[in-house]
């Protein structure tokens, strides 16, 4: 086929693509020549439905986050070559824990994924290290509401967010400190940096591996005691790895094994015609950095509007939408609820707020509030990580209307209990991986929106179609 003066308008198109599918453009050229971008994804969808490899490459990114292959090097030897020579930098190290650690207020922000990250951050820096410590969206936060001694932590995968570079650029530089790539522009405006790994992500926009490399750096650099020990890192990412192999095979990257629970959790969601309802992650203050980061990952990449809401506070326009099969309820069961001296437990525990008591979420759901209807159980599933099976397990699973398969449980012992917030975190994606890949198989009505936000038209790479 000749293309004559097509040759400059496919030009034009500012896309890569294979040639059989520049063959397929060039056919119709002249009839789009005005709304190309819309016609590159009209064709892509319509013609190659089903060599789309968005599901491969978050697989393949999900996969590779323990143990690299194909080419993706882990996050753990990403660390380990890229920046673990910094973080044994003592002087370095210490200077930073003394800034963060000096009785001040730390005011964390980031955007996205790294707005997660802050959240997780700054509760676990007032939980384990007794400092005053907020999270903010960096776009979100005005200057005059920062105070002069405030120590103010940016973290940025890139080190070219805007929004926390224009914040940074606002305060008093000794009392800065990036968490980003080194030799970045946020780096270069901090006088303390904590170095985060350049990550091999197939999908940069889910930000699969670069969140569970920040939360793995910050657990060292702030959260550790003594220098970073190799040992504790690896059985880290040896745990992790163990909890991902449990749902990911490499010879089926775009698919979950299907006798996982998660994979459970999945078809009871779709049996019960819930795929596409709103979840509700209901967390604790603890959890808030997760629950924010399963909000973001299916309101933004799989297009489903999600909430995140702590949960205490699943009352009234939440409890609407569950009692109308618009929402289903998503929780981690903590894994001290029962212990004593958990603060936020004393007055009131998880299993309480639940199911127990009068003003319990199951009990006023029950109340039939709407229409008096009473026959409904609560749409809820929950991921457990305790080495036994806890009471309210054996209750979510007998109330709750998807049954058995409601919990995602995995027998986690205490000794790793450290390893938590990175299979946490991880455990969300799978969630979204696996609805999904649910999704896709049928054709999903959103789907041409997530195909053109993951290959941003200037950006798409097509050589493998």
């Amino acid at each position: 086929m000749s293309h004559g003066n097509d040759e400059p308008k496919r030009k034009n198109l500012n896309v890569k693509v294979s040639y059989s599918l520049l063959n397929q453009i060039d056919e119709h050229v002249e009839e789009v020549d005005s709304d190309r971008s819309k016609f590159v994804r009209s064709a892509i969808w319509e013609k190659l439905p089903d060599k789309m490899p968005i599901l491969e490459r978050f697989g393949s990114d999900l996969q590779t986050i323990a143990d690299g292959a194909n080419n993706q090097r882990s996050v753990k030897k990403a660390i380990e070559q890229d920046v673990w020579e910094s973080l044994n930098d003592e002087a370095r190290l210490s200077s930073v824990r003394e800034l963060v650690f000096d009785q001040r207020r730390v005011v964390v922000v980031g955007q996205g994924s790294s707005v997660s990250v802050a959240q997780w951050l700054s509760q676990r820096l007032r939980q384990q290290k007794n400092v005053s410590a907020i999270a903010s969206t960096a776009a979100a936060l005005p200057a005059n509401q920062l105070q002069a001694d405030d120590v103010l932590v940016g973290i940025s995968q890139s080190g070219e967010t805007g929004p926390v570079i224009d914040l940074i650029d606002t305060h008093e530089e000794s009392l800065t400190v990036a968490v980003t790539q080194p030799d970045t522009p946020l780096s270069r405006k901090t006088k303390h940096t904590i170095p985060l790994p350049s990550v091999d992500e197939k999908i940069t926009p889910y930000a699969t591996k670069s969140t569970i490399g920040q939360i793995a750096v910050l657990q060292v650099a702030l959260l550790g005691s003594g220098s970073p020990d190799t040992r504790t890192l690896t059985a880290r990412f040896k745990a992790l790895d163990q909890f991902i192999d449990h749902h990911l095979t490499s010879e089926q990257p775009t698919k979950l094994r299907y006798d996982c629970p998660i994979s459970d959790a999945v078809e009871a969601l779709a049996e019960n015609d819930d795929l596409q309802s709103t979840p509700i992650f209901a967390h604790t203050t603890r959890q808030s950095g997760i629950g924010a980061e399963m909000a973001l990952k299916f309101s933004e990449f799989i297009k489903i509007p999600a909430n995140s809401k702590h949960i205490g506070d699943v009352r009234d326009e939440s409890l609407n939408l569950l009692y109308h099969n618009k929402a289903y309820l998503v929780g981690i069961i903590p894994y001290e609820y029962q212990a004593k001296d958990s603060d936020e437990y004393q007055a009131k525990g998880w299993a309480e707020i639940i199911y127990s008591d009068e003003q319990s979420i199951h009990n006023q759901f029950k109340q039939g509030t709407v229409d008096n209807r009473d026959d409904r159980d609560l749409p809820i599933i929950a991921f457990s990580f305790h080495r036994n099976v806890p009471d309210i397990v054996k209750n979510i699973r007998k109330k709750s209307k998807y049954g058995e398969r409601s919990v995602m449980s995995y027998r986690i012992p205490p000794a790793a209990a450290r390893v938590l917030p990175l299979i946490s975190f991880v455990a969300v994606q799978l969630l979204t991986f696996g609805v999904l890949e649910k999704l896709w198989s049928e054709k999903y009505r959103h789907l041409d929106d997530i195909i053109d936000d993951v290959y941003t038209l200037d950006l798409i790479e097509w050589h493998k179609l």
